[in-house]
């Protein structure tokens, strides 16, 4: 009960104890009636406490890459008797025990009523005011619950399951590891709010997470081209030739992770030969600059576009770098294919000119691979 509730509930017994001294029969029947009306406020409570009334979910599954910018805002409307619609938001905090190969984690979310907050890393409850100010109406509680996506595909918004794991619970085959992070990935991250519609047994509300990527995020991606025709300099292709302008191009990826590095930005490399990426901070750089060399000293040239699209897919980058020389159709068709949402630059080495090896110019441009 409520401290309005206590309250109403103690001036209804006050004006009952001084009409039946008074002898004053209406004040004994506003006090009855007050008394009559907390009491059963407070019972309706009580019952509801343990309904199934759905739950907002504590363990949020959604990707690495947010830290700690995601926002959740989760609205709901209610109707016990008069319509209610509130809206709130809960903010998790840094995630723990990483799960779902990595990609995923959970969150401690404090979920910011319009009567109180509540923090809590086990179940949450959220609690709502009825108009009278009696009692408080249990809105959300319950076990863990996660949020599994079924997809719909070419449509940002998707039906949630609301999943009640038991102590032997295990997720459906369909639903492990990159069905889950994958679709999270999907449908989470963006620069707008993705509304994505869930359900639980009793109601249906709406649950928008909004993510906000920011300097210290890997939101870009550096790409080195190995394709040997993407190094030639002439229409001829040289095998010679493209090796030495292929130098340059990892001289020239060098300085660009290295320039990022320094500005604070966590950025993974990839090139054309591997299928993973490399992640690359100022711990790191190190080890990359080892593989760089290595990379110099037995350089392998050779179309493996295909890779790329793979890295994107475990990864969602808003920023792609290629740094080539002469971008080839198969390139353009791998960025197509997942990279279609991120801002792609192509940076290029000059050539040496007259014999001489001149500093690296930065030529950066809008590519947009449909053009080439």
């Amino acid at each position: 009960m409520t401290r309005q509730g206590a309250g109403s509930l103690a001036v209804g017994v006050a004006a009952l104890v001084l009409g039946v001294a008074a002898d004053w029969p209406e004040l004994v029947t506003i006090g009855l009636v007050l008394s009559a009306a907390v009491v059963l406020a407070a019972l309706w409570a009580l019952t509801a406490r343990n309904a199934s009334v759905g739950a907002v979910p504590e363990d949020l599954e959604v990707p690495r890459l947010s830290q700690a910018a995601t926002k959740v805002t989760v609205r709901s409307r209610r109707r016990f008797g008069v319509v209610v619609e509130e809206e709130n938001e809960a903010t998790p905090r840094p995630f723990h025990s990483p799960s779902w190969d990595g990609h995923t984690g959970t969150a401690d979310i404090e979920f910011d009523t319009s009567r109180r907050t509540v923090t809590s890393r086990g179940p949450l409850l959220a609690a709502w005011a009825d108009p009278f100010g009696f009692a408080h109406r249990t809105l959300a509680r319950g076990p863990v619950v996660r949020l599994v996506v079924t997809p719909r595909l070419g449509d940002v918004d998707d039906d949630l399951r609301m999943w009640n794991p038991g102590d032997d619970w295990e997720a459906p085959r369909s639903h492990r590891k990159t069905h889950l992070s994958e679709l999270l990935r999907e449908y989470v991250i963006g620069d707008e709010p993705r509304r994505i519609h869930w359900r639980s047994t009793a109601r249906t509300g709406t649950l928008i997470v909004r993510e906000r990527v920011g300097t210290e995020s890997r939101d870009t991606l550096v790409y080195l081209d190995t394709d040997p025709r993407a190094w030639q300099s002439g229409k001829t292709f040289d095998a010679d030739d493209s090796l030495d302008n292929f130098e340059l191009g990892v001289e020239l990826a060098t300085s660009v992770v290295h320039r990022l590095v320094v500005d604070g930005v966590q950025l993974a490399f990839l090139h054309g030969q591997v299928d993973h990426a490399f992640f690359v901070d100022r711990t790191s750089r190190s080890a990359f600059d080892r593989k760089m060399a290595e990379i110099v000293l037995q350089p392998t040239l050779g179309s493996a576009h295909q890779h790329l699209p793979g890295a994107l897919r475990s990864h969602r980058f808003r920023r792609i770098i290629v740094v080539t020389f002469r971008p080839s159709a198969e390139l353009g068709n791998a960025l197509l294919t997942r990279g279609r949402d991120a801002t792609i630059r192509l940076i290029t080495p000059m050539p040496p000119a007259s014999g001489e090896h001149p500093a690296i110019p930065v030529e950066s441009v809008r590519w947009t691979p449909t053009s080439h």
